[in-house]
């Protein structure tokens, strides 16, 4: 039976990738060998796995013991659950022979964080991985006594050490979003701190999978860092041990859960621009986003119950609420609406973007600027003389319109706004659309398109040889990441619950403010009061949210109903009667996606 060193004791199988088992070895006669070492798995007498020759470390002196490490590949014979349930033996010989002990070195993650010494050579070649394993044996906390470190629990205290430089284990969920999955991990990886890290790839489409597990290891090979590369089919396998998880999903993918979108409301003369967040797309969409979501928490909590869960899936509030509500995981929501609109206001302003300061607070895509200020000035003066001079930009004209008639700019854009309230796009309001430039049922075609261009794309990034160009995007994910692992505070926007953050905002639904990011984690800035209209406004759509969240956790149907009753858009556009039959309609549509307690 395999023997863990004094106080690690964990399941092998649950941290090794398939057929492989990483260990040390110690040959436990007085330092004397001849040749290499060969780790060996025996079943009733026969070998039927065994380690390429792995060198030992006669420079190293050990109590007895010289360590070497190795890499068990079972080539299908056996797998590692075999190796350990007493059936088959572990042995290592040297050159003539002789055994030698085994000691693996697999620890869970309450007693090691995250395997240390393992994940530098998760997608290592054999070779590789035992030259980083071997390198570790002479780690000065080692040197003297590595036979000793190993079989006690100070190998602990080494393990931790180690820790920091390798870097945390990331998963991403929805990794087949290549373009996204390559900024992600192009950020990540190009901070320090963050270059060893093990980077898990999860997708349900084994191509789309094949080709961002190609990126990343591209970006990594551009950056000449040590990060490992992962790509998985099984979920489970891919978070266990995880110290962050980043979901990007979209349930129901374009065909046929956004075409259903749109062009059953479009019958029943409700139409939309993006319909990801609310109006009766984000409805449905939070209905089918929000059990999967649920389903990866609970998967959370039993692989990597500490895990950090960062949220990139729309609707965003509707998500975030629900899993706030019915798991225990951390979540944070992130968008890049922040950056990117205060970036846009500059540029409107004619005012260099990294000068700007500002204070954002509300709801997601329903947040607004409280303070824009560069130098110490207010610049909301320069945002209206943008309107007073006629210098809107074409596509931004519904954000300029609320901030003359609300006082305050909007982080979403005019295109995605519109749909939030009751005033833009409706029967009689098609003089406004055309005005406006309000672009309704436009968003298939450019998923239409997006599809069409993927295998382009796709062909761009796995088939050229070369660097690729990896630059920093404005996404706040690795910015957590960094922070949380090496303890340097940094200020992002986060999607959170609110608890007192806001406070004339329902407790418990979720609220768009800064946050404080360090080794303790995300932490919301309390706010207080936003303006009166604003917070009138915000309720207007925290009501719908309130509602499809509790739909989704509880099966519901009759409050499906109601969160379109409620919401601004589909109200102004149909009766009572309309809109119980097109969530009729929607619902059937959408059936085999939505919990069973709705029919």
């Amino acid at each position: 039976m395999t023997t863990f060193p004094d106080g690690i004791r964990g399941s092998v199988d649950r941290f090794q990738p398939p057929g492989m088992l990483w260990g040390w070895a110690i040959h436990w006669r007085d330092g004397v060998s001849v040749g290499d070492l060969r780790v060996e798995a025996v079943r009733d007498g026969a070998t039927i796995a065994s380690s390429a020759p792995v060198g030992l470390r006669p420079d190293v002196p050990g109590n007895g013991g010289v360590p070497a490490a190795f890499c068990l590949v079972c080539d299908g014979k056996a797998s590692i659950a075999d190796l350990l349930d007493g059936t088959v033996m572990l042995r290592a010989v040297d050159a003539l022979g002789v055994s030698a002990a085994i000691s693996i070195w697999a620890p869970t993650r309450a007693a090691m964080r995250q395997e240390a010494l393992l994940q530098t050579v998760r997608e290592a070649d054999p070779e590789t991985a035992v030259r980083v394993l071997d390198a570790l044996a002479t780690n000065t906390t080692m040197a003297g006594e590595p036979a000793e470190v190993l079989r006690s629990g100070r190998g602990l205290a080494l393990a931790a050490k180690t820790a920091a430089a390798v870097g945390p284990k990331i998963v991403l969920i929805g990794a087949g979003s290549t373009v996204f999955a390559k900024n992600l991990i192009g950020d990540i990886l190009l901070h320090p701190a963050l270059r060893g890290s093990r980077i898990c790839l999860y997708d349900i489409d084994p191509e789309r999978l094949r080709v961002s597990e190609i990126v990343a290891g591209r970006i990594r090979d551009t950056l000449g860092c040590s990060a490992t590369i992962e790509a998985m089919l099984d979920l489970g396998r891919a978070l266990d041990g995880a110290d962050y998880a980043i979901t990007m999903i979209q349930v129901g993918g374009y065909e046929p859960a956004t075409v259903t979108d749109f062009e059953i409301p479009k019958r029943f003369g409700v139409r939309q621009t993006i319909g990801d967040t609310l109006g009766i797309g984000g409805i449905m969409r939070g209905l089918r986003t929000i059990p999967v979501l649920l389903d990866i928490a609970r998967e959370m909590e039993r692989r990597c119950p500490d895990v950090l869960h960062l949220n990139y899936a729309n609707p965003m509030a509707m998500n975030c609420w629900a899993l706030s509500r019915a798991s225990r995981i951390r979540t944070v929501g992130l968008c890049h609406s922040v950056p990117l609109t205060a970036a846009e206001m500059a540029k409107d302003i004619r005012v260099p973007a990294e000068s700007v300061r500002y204070l954002v607070a509300g709801i997601n895509h329903m947040a607004f600027f409280l303070r824009f200020t560069a130098g110490g000035k207010d610049l909301y003066p320069k945002l209206r003389q943008v309107i007073d001079e006629g210098r809107v930009p074409a596509d931004n004209q519904v954000r300029y319109d609320m901030l003359r008639r609300l006082g305050y700019f909007v982080t979403e854009s005019s295109e995605h706004f519109a749909e939030y309230v009751p005033w833009y796009i409706k029967d009689g309001a098609s003089e406004a659309i055309d005005r406006l430039r309000i672009p309704l049922d436009e968003y298939p075609g450019r998923c239409r398109l997006q599809i069409a261009e993927w295998s382009q794309l796709s062909a761009a990034l796995t088939g050229s040889a070369g660097r690729l160009d990896v630059q920093p995007s404005l996404e706040y994910g690795s910015v957590i990441i960094d922070a949380v692992h090496t303890g340097r505070p940094a200020m992002v926007y986060g999607n959170v619950p609110n608890a007192a953050v806001i406070s004339n905002l329902p407790d418990g639904c979720c609220v768009e403010v800064p946050c404080l990011v360090d080794a303790n984690g995300v932490q919301p800035v309390r706010i207080g009061d936003l303006p009166v209209q604003l917070a009138a406004l915000m309720q207007t759509n925290i009501n719908v949210q309130a509602l499809t969240v509790e739909a989704a956790l509880t099966g519901r149907r009759e409050h499906v109903y109601h969160a379109a009753m409620m919401d601004p858009h589909t109200a102004s556009v149909l009766d009572l009667d309309g809109i119980w039959g097109l969530v009729d309609a929607m619902l059937e549509a959408h059936r085999e996606w939505l919990p069973a307690g709705f029919f």
